[in-house]
């Protein structure tokens, strides 16, 4: 597994952020956990799929084959296969290996009948598309193709899924047909915003009043269900797919100095509803509410916490928490049991442990009206840099150590940050240890500006805020910045420039 441990230049205004210290692995993990036994149990695993697969690249069939329920649950033709190749394309399997080869021919020759199976394969030839040559990548995206055709088509009327595309549909099928279509869609052109539109509907439909989701089967025996952890965590992720799709320029264009607000009360409500049911309900040891299926727990709550950015859940560092479970539960083989589960276990601790880039910061006061700025701005750099980026939320009370698990943090601001005196001096001591700081005025807030030059001379007195040369390294990093570029201050210390400022707003172009 590639870790980035040096700094790499990005986009505009990131360019030169990162001239500064070396990108921070993941915080997350406790000293008892380390990257070092992070990787190792991610290689233990890959070996371990590599080592059950069968001379013609398949790992057999999920499923009684003589099952009278083919038609849904009881059989799953290439199921295994799917789960195997999403675990070995998470953990970047060497595509030279004689087993990869065979593995990658069985995923792309499958005839697949399964929402389930169209979806993991659909998220494995994601991954793996990057790295594939480019007559390869013509036969996934053929396939990919197919399994989106399939998948949109498969949809109910009512927005949801089933195993087979006839019957009632329910939750489970349809979040994992929802990431599918998402995964699929950073390769594709947009999809069409009904697919989300609809699944978005049937979520707010059955929320419980309690913020959770039960199976969401549409049978009267089902609906009166309580609701439970995994469903509950991976109907979060879902919306939060569907408020991306359906409203990710919530904010922009800026018009009258001000962000313009565009978004949908109920499904922000039910995303946070849902947030504080995962909260209340927190547990490392058990599907909470349900019982069984713990890795299918872990990796719902970790598509909640890397969409959202959130380093906890309520008290709980949910990837600290999560990866020491995990690794304590390894089995001597590299397993985690089931192909299914080691699968998703290997996503897990990969996806989680992802370098981060940027703490965007939050305050009392407008600090989020781009919500998904940093999140697409990550997303791109990992693109081009064929690399998991991630960022978080953080607030300015936790310790500066926490402020640490990046190299940036970013405030988009359209309010005047109320910044504490003991905040002041985490400021100080942040950039003083190596930390770099970007601030933006959301939409040219002069609130925000007028108040973030104050601070500038009351934390930094001893430097003064420059516009940066034309020279500066900002320009002419990985990607040169060519024509007009933003007027963009800086604070220099004679070594490197730790503050960069921008008086006009750059966030939504990333949101957007």
């Amino acid at each position: 597994m590639t870790i980035l441990k040096t700094a790499f230049p990005a986009a505009a205004v990131c360019l030169a952020l990162l001239s500064g210290p070396a990108l921070a692995q993941n915080a997350a993990a406790p000293k008892a956990v380390t990257a070092e036994q992070i990787d190792a149990a991610v290689q233990r695993a890959v070996a371990y799929l590599l080592s059950i697969q069968k001379d013609d690249g398949t790992w057999g069939y999920y499923g009684d084959p003589n099952s009278k329920d083919r038609s849904e649950s009881g059989y799953f033709e290439h199921g295994l296969d799917v789960c195997a190749m999403m675990g070995l394309a998470y953990g970047e399997a060497d595509l030279k290996d004689e087993k990869m080869k065979k593995g990658l021919k069985v995923l792309l020759e499958a005839k697949i009948d399964k929402n389930y199976v169209h979806a993991v394969r659909t998220i494995a030839l994601a991954k793996l598309y990057p790295r594939l040559d480019r007559e390869t990548q013509e036969l996934a995206l053929k396939v990919l193709k197919e399994d989106v055709e399939w998948t949109l088509k498969a949809q109910h009327a009512e927005g949801d899924w089933n195993y087979s595309g006839t019957g009632m549909g329910e939750l489970s099928n349809t979040q994992m047909a929802l990431l599918g279509l998402y995964e699929a869609s950073t390769i594709f052109k947009e999809l069409p915003n009904d697919v989300w539109q609809k699944a978005m509907d049937r979520y707010l439909k059955i929320q419980k009043p309690d913020g959770g989701w039960n199976y969401g089967h549409r049978s009267e025996i089902h609906a009166s269900k309580p609701p439970y952890g995994s469903m509950t965590a991976a109907a979060v992720a879902s919306l939060m797919i569907a408020r991306d799709k359906l409203y990710g320029a919530t904010g922009c264009p800026c018009k009258g100095g001000k962000s313009q607000r565009r978004g949908n009360d109920l499904l922000d409500k039910a995303i946070d509803s849902g947030i504080q049911w995962m909260i209340k309900n927190f547990k490392t040891d058990d599907n909470p509410g349900r019982g069984g299926y713990l890795d299918y727990w872990f990796f719902s709550c970790e598509r909640v916490g890397l969409a959202s950015g959130m380093k906890y859940f309520g008290t709980y560092d949910w990837y600290r928490e999560f990866a020491s479970v995990l690794l304590a539960r390894q089995n001597p083989n590299g397993s985690w049991g089931h192909i299914s589960d080691t699968a998703l276990a290997i996503a897990f601790l990969v996806k989680g442990r992802n370098p981060i880039l940027f703490n965007k910061i939050q305050f009392d006061g407008q600090w989020n009206n781009h919500p998904r700025d940093i999140a697409n701005l990550a997303s791109y750099l990992g693109k081009q840099k064929e690399q998991g980026i991630q960022w978080q939320v953080i607030n300015l009370d936790v310790p500066v150590t926490e402020w640490h698990d990046a190299p940036i943090i970013y405030f988009s601001a359209e309010t005047a940050v109320p910044f504490t005196e003991e905040q002041k001096k985490k400021l100080r001591e942040y950039t003083d240890t190596g930390g770099t700081i970007l601030f933006e005025a959301s939409c040219g807030s002069r609130a925000a500006m007028t108040a973030w030059e104050l601070v500038c001379k009351e934390v930094w007195p001893e430097f003064e805020l420059k516009v940066l040369d034309k020279d500066h390294p900002l320009w002419t990093a990985d990607v040169p910045v060519r024509g007009r570029q933003p007027v963009l201050f800086g604070l220099n210390d004679g070594v490197r420039t730790f503050m960069f400022y921008s008086k006009t707003d750059l966030s939504c172009a990333w949101n957007t």
